[in-house]
């Protein structure tokens, strides 16, 4: 009877501690989030990344730009020539030539692997690590109106995104997509990466 008691005792101390230590586990992950987003990302670095983003503007408007994607697996870009790809193997071809809605895309010509690789230059001068581009919109005199540049950074999904004088941050979603001012400009939108 002792030695039953002692087992049970031993279970209840063990399923303690293993509540415990998910609890606290939980609370880490949470709080070094937070800490994450204010050390890695500080809102005055994020104002910096928008102003050297800014510069992109006039390369998106020469181009016609409306998307731009660099990924080891596939680069595309649409712009004022048309929809263009390359995938790095057969097995991601049909992922990487396809759009929303159906659209396809063709192989790079000689023009569009120079025109890429002229974009994906002015982006690297930013310093700020952009693999896209996407969802560019352009008012009635070719300016540009609205454009989401995706931050390449591990396992989080930040995008900076440019739209002049938004009154409102769009809603959010709680515990998937969550925005932040960073200037009048300029907001980010952050989404969970699981």
């Amino acid at each position: 009877m002792a030695e039953t008691r002692t087992r049970h005792e031993h279970h209840k101390k063990r399923l303690v501690t293993g509540i415990a230590l998910g609890l606290g586990f939980l609370a880490c992950a949470g709080g070094c989030a937070l800490l994450a987003r204010q050390v890695i990302f500080p809102p005055q670095d994020l104002q910096a990344d928008v102003k050297r983003l800014e510069t992109m503007l006039p390369w998106l408007q020469k181009y016609e730009l409306e998307v731009y994607m660099d990924r080891d697996w596939c680069k595309r870009i649409t712009y004022r020539r048309g929809m263009f790809y390359e995938a790095t193997a057969k097995d991601y071809a049909d992922q990487c030539s396809t759009y929303i809605g159906g659209l396809v895309a063709i192989p790079f010509d000689t023009q569009a692997q120079q025109d890429f690789s002229l974009i994906g230059k002015a982006l690297d001068t930013t310093g700020v690590d952009i693999y896209a581009v996407y969802a560019v919109k352009y008012d009635d005199h070719g300016t540009v109106e609205f454009a989401v540049f995706n931050m390449n950074c591990g396992l989080c999904r930040r995008h900076f995104v440019y739209k002049p004088d938004y009154f409102l941050l769009p809603q959010g979603y709680p515990g998937e997509v969550w925005y932040s001012t960073i200037d009048n400009d300029w907001y980010l939108e952050e989404e969970d990466w699981n």
